[in-house]
């Protein structure tokens, strides 16, 4: 791959229905941004964040969720990369039974055929 960083910045806004009956809908807004910065042409590291909005009409429920990522890649050959990530997810709800805290450890190993 390229030597050097690379920076996505995106914005979502959507409305579903959790429940498929349309007795309500969640009314969510999506900022997410990355980092990545190719190392070298083996090595990659990956910094992430997003902030998730969202809205329950009708029940008047709103949560908000941060998370944060970092996560590094390594190319052994050309066809095998191995890698780490760590996350962390915080969300908080004016209901309280949805407030939560998430620590995420995923390892990672791609083989390309």
């Amino acid at each position: 791959g390229n030597a050097g960083p690379a920076a996505t910045y995106t914005v979502t806004i959507t409305a579903t229905d959790p429940s498929g009956d349309a007795s309500n809908f969640v009314v969510a807004t999506v900022y997410n941004a990355s980092w990545t910065h190719n190392w070298n042409s083996y090595t990659r590291t990956k910094v992430g964040y997003s902030h998730n909005g969202g809205a329950y009409d009708g029940t008047g429920r709103r949560d908000k969720t941060d998370s944060f990522s970092l996560g590094v890649s390594y190319d052994m050959r050309r066809n095998v990369r191995l890698g780490a990530e760590y996350a962390y997810s915080k969300r908080n709800s004016n209901v309280g039974i949805y407030d939560y805290k998430r620590n995420l450890v995923t390892f990672l190993a791609d083989l390309a055929f």
